[in-house]
């Protein structure tokens, strides 16, 4: 577990350049240093490439709507953000940070669903408020999630992806064999159970792939 001393590497999330520099200066008023990115994509972006060389984000700051579109419409897009991160990226904290108010139902509602670590409304945004919730939200965080400890869960999801398919397959040969017997008397339920079952095998496979090619990438930068 990071400890929480520490200073922290932070990125703010934010479509707004003045709410980006002031959480910026707050953050290293606090002794911490912060970047700061408008669009969710270049979030990826950074998350991903600061892990890859070994020198992640332990913090992401994240205001819940941004302004897109050609009428500037307001979209949640911070929940995907706090969705990437706490998918690809358990051991970061997630503060969002509201220009509107929340109820406590829609805040513990973005905790259960989501992931989210703290809430912050930016009209009560003060150096004595995101200092208390950087404290409280780097308490939740998991330790960081390293390369070989990647591997063996990535490797550990692999062999019960493959457990899966040679039960599906088994599965798959079974009915088949069934629908044999039957011949021309075979029945809609016997052939939308082998649709099924063709359906689950192929999914997996997929999965198995996807899981394959990350062990594979992992091995490579090794």
């Amino acid at each position: 577990m990071l400890e929480k001393s520490k200073s922290l590497k932070i990125i703010i999330l934010d479509d707004e350049g003045d709410w980006r520099t002031t959480i910026s200066e707050t953050a290293r008023m606090l002794g911490h240093t912060a970047d700061a990115v408008s669009t969710l994509e270049e979030a990826h972006e950074k998350i991903q490439s600061a892990y890859n060389v070994g020198a992640p984000y332990y913090l992401a700051v994240i205001d819940l709507r941004f302004e897109t579109g050609k009428d500037r419409t307001l979209v949640m897009r911070g929940k995907e953000a706090i969705h990437f991160i706490k998918t690809r990226h358990p051991y970061m904290a997630c503060v969002v940070i509201s220009g509107s108010d929340m109820t406590s139902d829609q805040v513990l509602d973005l905790r259960d669903e989501y992931g989210l670590d703290y809430y912050l409304q930016k009209d009560r945004f003060d150096l004595d408020t995101f200092s208390r919730a950087i404290e409280k939200s780097v308490r939740r965080i998991q330790p960081i999630d390293t390369k070989q400890n990647r591997r063996k869960n990535l490797m550990e999801t692999l062999e019960k992806s493959k457990d899966v398919r040679a039960i599906l397959l088994n599965d798959l040969s079974k009915v088949k064999e069934r629908e044999a017997l039957k011949g021309i008397d075979v029945d809609v339920a016997t052939h939308n159970e082998i649709e099924r079952f063709q359906a689950q095998i192929i999914e997996t496979e997929k999965k198995i792939a996807l899981l394959e090619k990350e062990v594979s990438e992992i091995n490579d930068d090794a």
